[in-house]
């Protein structure tokens, strides 16, 4: 039989297929001047990707209340078209490495979902129920954004994600992640695992916003370059949260937050596996058996100055302690002051400028945490 008259038939039926399910495509394409002055170093000025990333979002309704929904997405380097690299350390193989979700949506009882994804106390749509919700900066502009400074949860591999449908304002979900960092090992305690809960209230000018998160490090001494983590003993980490927003005026919108961290691996650029971010030579495995115990607080607020410009500030300060592998304990504080100003051309498109000021002191006195960083930016949607 001909070859071809079996394909076009086969081929025609394509379009059916596909029109059974909407299908929308979506991006942001985000560069910045980017300039930073940090202590001890020389000026710098280069050209900054600000997550460019592109994406899609699949639903298919099965019945009037369920649907089957698909959410894709994949960063990119603007700078040089490169694929960005939030997979760890799969770059290069990791395609979606934003987001791969497939999940089941009903209108009664809420949303499961199963694949990589942020969790629902983490800044990462589409779940994201707590920290999101509380940075004035709307976890853009880098080093001015919620994760500069607060304990966010990574992106997880090997997840499922329950939320709930809006109860007459209050929203409620949990994210379980089998080994967020890789895939699963024969072993449970192989897997570095992750624990989530968060919940939203809002009604009228006021929202509150809680969220907590368990992590259970894994143990192996035959770990690749994905988690040489897992080759050290590590504490198990935890991190709470808790904020609310207020929409003082039409034009005015105020934000607070808190958060205590125990055993977290990286906070306030303090990250105990990396000497850069700390003043002292170097920490041994014994020293990097436990994270860092600290708590961060949060005052901002954002304010329209006319239809399409807004005017962004907010003040965040860390205090934390690291106990070493002697018993002895080292303590750390870094304050940040971040204004943003953003003046909209269109619905889609905006230019803005960010200047952030940081200053780290005791154990966070190190060059790469003090000093003066400015985004002159351009950001499209479409």
């Amino acid at each position: 039989m001909n070859k071809l008259c079996v394909l076009t038939p086969l081929a025609a039926l394509i379009p059916l297929a596909a029109g059974a399910a909407d299908v929308a495509v979506y991006g942001k394409v985000n560069t910045a001047i980017y300039f930073e002055d940090y202590a001890g170093q020389s000026p710098k000025v280069s050209l900054n990707n600000e997550a460019s990333r592109f994406g899609l979002n699949v639903r298919e309704e099965l019945t009037p209340d369920v649907s089957i929904k698909a959410y894709l997405e994949s960063g990119f380097n603007l700078d040089d078209g490169g694929f960005t690299n939030t997979g760890g350390g799969n770059a290069g193989t990791t395609l979606f490495d934003r987001r791969s979700i497939l999940a089941v949506h009903s209108k009664t009882w809420g949303e499961v979902g199963f694949g990589r994804m942020g969790s629902v106390r983490s800044t990462m749509s589409p779940y994201a129920l707590s920290l999101a919700w509380l940075d004035p900066m709307e976890t853009n502009y880098g080093d001015a954004g919620m994760s500069a400074m607060f304990g966010n949860d990574p992106r997880g591999n090997n997840s499922v994600t329950y939320v709930s449908p809006d109860l007459n304002g209050l929203r409620f979900g949990t994210t379980y992640s089998l080994a967020f960092s890789d895939q699963e090992a024969e072993q449970t305690d192989k897997n570095n695992r992750l624990l989530a809960l968060a919940a939203s209230y809002a009604k009228g000018p006021v929202a509150f916003y809680a969220g907590g998160t368990h992590i259970w490090y894994g143990r192996d001494d035959a770990a690749g370059l994905a988690d040489k983590g897992k080759m050290i003993e590590r504490e198990n980490a935890s991190a709470f949260d808790f904020g609310m927003t207020l929409q003082a005026t039409d034009d005015l919108k105020l934000f607070a937050a808190g958060q205590y961290q125990k055993d977290w691996r990286s906070s306030a650029g303090w990250n105990v596996d990396k000497a850069s971010t700390y003043a002292s030579n170097a920490y041994d495995a014994a020293d990097r058996r436990h994270g860092i115990d600290g708590w961060t607080g949060l005052v901002g607020m954002q304010l329209k100055l006319s239809g399409d410009m807004r005017l962004i500030g907010k003040y965040v300060y860390f205090e934390g302690e690291h106990v070493m592998g002697d018993g002895s304990k080292v303590k750390g504080q870094r304050h940040s002051v971040n204004g943003a100003l953003e003046k909209r051309l269109s619905k889609r498109t905006k230019l803005y400028g960010v200047l952030s000021y940081f200053k780290g002191c005791e154990e966070l006195d190190v060059g790469t945490l003090t000093g003066v960083t400015g985004h002159f930016g351009l950001e499209h949607n479409f």
